[in-house]
């Protein structure tokens, strides 16, 4: 039940005060919809001034009912997921009752307690889009009228859950052993994070944008986002977001004074930034964290292609050995993708933390149900 690779959360700094502790399951949220037999559980344990405490390496009992069927069994978790697979018939809902106890460390007996609707879709053997796809004209024109498609920045994170979601999704690979070698969709240079692989994408694909993109890690799950298949089931596909921007991260991060310094090497006097984005303000740019949103054509081309084909140049100059340049490149793009699609220098949700910016590192947003904005 444990799970490889998954990104986990952020170490932490605080001294964690036994008051008020509480035993959460972040996702499945109650009465969400799970589309996959393998259920993602997240689980941490919540203290009153809001800090979040991994449970890695203590002992939870984990136990679920759904239609006749009870089962039960106890882990030792490495981390905060949990995957379960729940035999359930394809195309037919049934509620699951979850219960989780934690039996080991500071926190033991705490219990928490979730409700969801296990409704397993059959897989979609056709819905990512290769290059040689897309070549075809006939196959571009039906691109270009999809109200919303995923677009993945893929090494090797697993993308089984692609195939139980109802959209399309082309995906951007970088591995050197992908199959995608050579094809448009393949991204030379594994640099500046998910950066290289969304302007590569908007470069290529700037005359034949879909009504809007949703721009993705591949992970399906992780610290600062929801369960990916809870969250897709929750947009409204026949909802417009030509001209629109949603984060859909759950977590923001402040902005450290060797980030400030960064972000006036490349947005101040001397800076590539300046002449697209105009005369850097006093105000920091600030949004939900770790750049996955979905965003509208409109809204992706209120700035010329040329922008893009210099942030790409910009970022694949970087040599993929320097990984403290490469991971700073990304960041820069991290903390104005929201500025370059033409948001305020500070988004709206998180107006909050602006008085406290250079106080907190990580701040949970959660909740896990989804993100308003995308209902």
């Amino acid at each position: 039940m444990d799970v490889p690779g998954a990104e986990t959360f952020p170490a932490q700094r605080f001294s964690p005060s036994l008051s008020a502790a509480q035993l959460r399951i972040k996702f499945p949220t109650i009465n969400s919809i799970v589309s996959s037999n393998l259920v993602v559980l997240e689980t941490h344990v919540s203290l009153k001034n809001g800090t979040r405490i991994n449970l890695e390496g203590e002992e939870l009992c984990i136990g679920y009912n759904h239609g006749h069927d009870n089962n039960f069994g106890c882990i030792v978790a490495s981390g905060p997921f949990t995957e379960l697979t729940i035999e359930a018939a394809e195309n037919i809902e049934t509620r699951v009752t979850l219960q989780v106890e934690l039996v080991s460390g500071p926190f033991a007996n705490l219990t928490a307690l979730t409700s969801f609707i296990l409704a397993p879709a059959p897989p979609i053997s056709n819905n990512v889009l290769s290059a040689e796809y897309l070549e075809v004209e006939s196959n571009l024109n039906a691109f270009k009228e999809e109200k919303l498609v995923l677009m993945l920045n893929h090494w090797t994170e697993d993308l089984r859950w692609v195939k139980h979601q109802p959209f399309k999704a082309v995906v951007y690979d970088k591995h050197p052993t992908s199959e995608q070698r050579g094809s448009k969709h393949f991204v030379e240079k594994n640099v500046a994070g998910e950066a290289s692989s969304y302007l590569k994408f908007i470069v290529d694909y700037y005359d034949a944008l879909p009504d809007s993109v949703l721009f993705l890690h591949s992970h399906r799950y992780a610290y600062h986002q929801t369960d990916l298949l809870i969250l897709l089931g929750t947009i409204d596909r026949g909802k417009d977001f030509s001209d629109a921007y949603c984060n859909v991260n759950d977590a923001a991060w402040g902005l450290l004074d060797e980030n400030v310094a960064y972000l006036k090497e490349h947005w101040g006097r001397e800076g590539w930034l300046r002449k697209w984005l105009g005369e850097q303000t006093d105000e920091w740019p600030l949004d939900r964290c770790c750049a996955q949103f979905v965003v509208g054509r409109d809204r992706i081309r209120r700035r010329p292609k040329e922008f893009y084909v210099e942030a790409l140049e910009v970022v694949t100059r970087c040599d993929v050995e320097d990984r403290e340049k490469s991971r700073r490149l990304g960041l820069l793009m991290e903390w104005i993708w929201h500025v370059v699609f033409g948001e305020n220098i500070v988004t709206s949700d998180v107006e909050f933390l602006v008085p406290t910016l250079k106080e907190f590192e990580q701040v949970d947003l959660g909740g896990g149900g989804g993100v308003q904005c995308i209902l």
